[in-house]
């Protein structure tokens, strides 16, 4: 399932989860079935919509490297702006942070992107929701693209 179709139009973002750990793959479960997921805007109002995927992440403190050093983190939703993640520990509200993952599988397109810890906030014992705010639009996460 590494291509969905929105409205006749492919969107290149892979799903990998089968891949995650249990425990990631639980996290993601427990939140969306409380109401928190990606394309019902609960946690925020949105002005452009969030296109589901499941791939893992590394993120990297641009500010301190050590701070986040081997921090991986599991991405639920994206869009050019956006990243909304899952992480097994909280993340520094306000950290600038590199963010690298691959956006499709099949053409090889990679994301390296700077960005803002938007939020980080606890919703089970030991895993934390949050999101990545680019500093620049990532136009090959745009549907369609």
């Amino acid at each position: 399932m590494g291509t969905m179709t929105r409205q006749g139009r492919r969107v290149g973002l892979p799903d990998r989860e089968r891949a995650w750990p249990l425990d990631a793959r639980t996290a993601v479960f427990v939140l969306e079935a409380g109401g928190l997921a990606p394309e019902a805007g609960v946690c925020t109002p949105r002005t452009e919509p969030r296109y589901p995927c499941r791939i893992e992440a590394t993120i990297v403190s641009s500010d301190d490297p050590s701070s986040l050093a081997d921090t991986i983190v599991y991405v639920r939703d994206v869009n050019p702006q956006h990243a909304g993640i899952l992480c097994d520990r909280p993340l520094p509200v306000g950290s600038v942070v590199w963010i690298n993952f691959a956006a499709d599988g099949e053409a090889g397109c990679e994301v390296h992107a700077i960005g803002t810890i938007g939020r980080s906030r606890e919703f089970m014992n030991g895993w934390h929701e949050g999101v990545v705010h680019f500093e620049e639009t990532q136009p090959q996460l745009a549907e369609g693209e």
